[in-house]
């Protein structure tokens, strides 16, 4: 499915999507409105590297601390230090769930987090985490140093007690004095070493409004998202289905057969349907002489499409032309021309086919044709007699396939075949029987009629494929009950359209 595609199957089922969307937007909102509030506060932290005092600060050593010690504020011993300073009563475990120590990017800052069920707890444990966060950084440094300065420490003890046990004017006095100030410089400098250090810039403060549940936000992305992917399923459910829609562009249809578009039947008024058949007379038969097809197949590839409608109404509005109009019913299976007309099924083309002269089942109808009126001016185009002969289907034959198979029915045509005649001829289901085939072989023109709520575009596929395979000249498809275009004309008319 191509772009244009893409948003046509979008436009086609907008009011779907909405209703979808505005469905689900309303299910978050209740739902939400359901949930329990949750407050959440934050307090901002920023980590300054220890250096020496001419040195510059390093912006690495920053991110790489910040980093850090957002893990230690995550740790179960800080939650526990600080669910104890906030005196709050939860678990080490409920604080993991409810603390989210961030650093922010590559500033050397922390943002810490902290949601409770009331806006003062979430303020106090984001505070009680920062500040025992900062305690921890400072005994951790403390506790490095303690650890560095053991031997040192343990050595000038050892040099302070033997400079106590020497004379005064001990030769070994001098060089045991300077060994001890070089110990206490080493001591001094481990002791007054730049440190790391964590400072809040911003303390958190009880919010105003719930983190969450917010009804209304959550209800326009959610409605939002809901729009994207009902969009989108409406797409892959077009371009995966097999069937057509109601509302099928006509050139897409046109494109997917790869023959044109004849007439798109409404399932509006009387009126509506019957331009649509002079549409479709017009396309058949307002070509020179010398082109004009006599003998029109109306085929279909499953039951209940509206062939026989289309064959019915076709002759009716072609008998308006004053040309010589038959309709041949060769449906040798569920035969219904002669049903909708109430003519006699017997004699008919199956008497024919065993060498009856065509004339002599021939019934002659003779209706009253619609009269259209224009909304604005109230004034009748026509009004006149519609004549046409019918030839019943006939007896049922036990064969149908072999009795249209041979050559009497082709020679039957050729006898209906005059240059003021048109032979409309109703077939059986393509896909079911291969009756069809044969009658399209036998005629100039082949009309194939699909449903837009019934056939399946695989299976019209393959009954296309079939036609051109026996030589069948496919003039192009007629579109049963489509959406019925807006209109200024309205209709009465003498007796009924025939039904479809």
């Amino acid at each position: 499915m191509d772009l244009v595609g893409h948003f046509r199957a979008i436009a086609r089922n907008w009011w779907r999507i909405l209703i979808v969307s505005a469905v689900v937007a309303g299910a978050v909102y209740v739902l939400d409105g359901q949930r329990a509030d949750v407050f959440q506060a934050s307090t901002f932290l920023r980590v300054e590297p220890g250096r020496a005092q001419d040195a510059l600060p390093s912006q690495d050593d920053a991110v790489f601390l910040a980093a850090t010690y957002s893990e230690l504020a995550g740790t179960k011993p800080l939650l526990r230090d600080a669910v104890a300073a906030a005196g709050l009563d939860i678990s080490p475990r409920e604080a993991e769930d409810l603390v989210d120590a961030i650093p922010a990017g590559d500033l050397g800052f922390i943002t810490i987090d902290a949601r409770g069920p009331t806006a003062s707890e979430s303020s106090g444990l984001a505070n009680a985490v920062a500040e025992v966060l900062i305690q921890d950084v400072v005994t951790q440094q403390q506790d490095a140093i303690d650890q560095q300065l053991g031997p040192v420490r343990q050595q000038i003890q050892d040099v302070q007690a033997e400079l106590d046990a020497l004379p005064a004017d001990a030769s070994e006095r001098a060089s045991l004095e300077a060994r001890y100030q070089a110990l206490l410089q080493v001591e001094f400098e481990r002791t007054t070493q730049p440190r790391n250090s964590v400072a809040i810039v911003s303390r958190a403060t009880p919010p105003g409004e719930p983190y969450s549940p917010r009804p209304r936000r959550d209800a326009v992305l959610a409605f939002l998202v809901a729009l994207v992917l009902s969009a989108e399923a409406a797409v892959a459910i077009r371009a995966l289905g097999d069937r057509f829609t109601d509302s099928e562009d006509m050139d897409e249809i046109a494109r997917f057969t790869g023959l044109p578009v004849l007439a798109a039947i409404p399932r509006g008024t009387e009126a509506e349907a019957i331009e649509a058949f002079r549409i479709l007379r017009t396309g058949l038969l307002a070509v020179p002489a010398a082109d004009r097809p006599r003998t029109v197949a109306v085929v279909s590839s499953q039951p209940g499409e509206g062939k026989s409608f289309t064959a019915l109404n076709l002759a009716r509005v072609a008998a308006q032309l004053d040309s010589t109009v038959v309709l041949v019913d060769a449906d040798l299976r569920r035969p219904v021309i002669h049903l909708r007309l109430d003519l006699p099924r017997e004699p008919g083309l199956t008497d024919v086919l065993a060498g009856a002269d065509p004339d002599s089942v021939m019934r002659k109808v003779v209706e009253g044709e619609i009269r259209f009126r224009v909304r604005e001016s109230g004034a009748p185009l026509s009004e006149r007699p519609t004549q046409y002969r019918v030839m019943p289907s006939g007896a049922a034959v036990t064969d149908p396939s072999s009795a249209l198979g041979g050559r009497t029915f082709p020679r039957m045509l050729d006898t209906l075949d005059q240059p003021e005649h048109l032979v409309v001829v109703d077939t059986p289901p393509a896909s079911m029987f291969a009756d069809s085939l044969t009658v399209a072989a036998a005629c100039d023109v082949t009309v194939l009629v699909l449903d837009v709520h019934t056939s399946r575009q695989r299976v019209v596929k393959r009954t296309i494929q079939s036609f051109q395979q026996v030589g069948a000249h496919l003039a192009g498809i007629v579109v049963n009950r489509v959406e019925a275009p807006k209109t200024s004309y309205y209709a009465t008319r003498k007796g009924d359209l025939k039904s479809r």
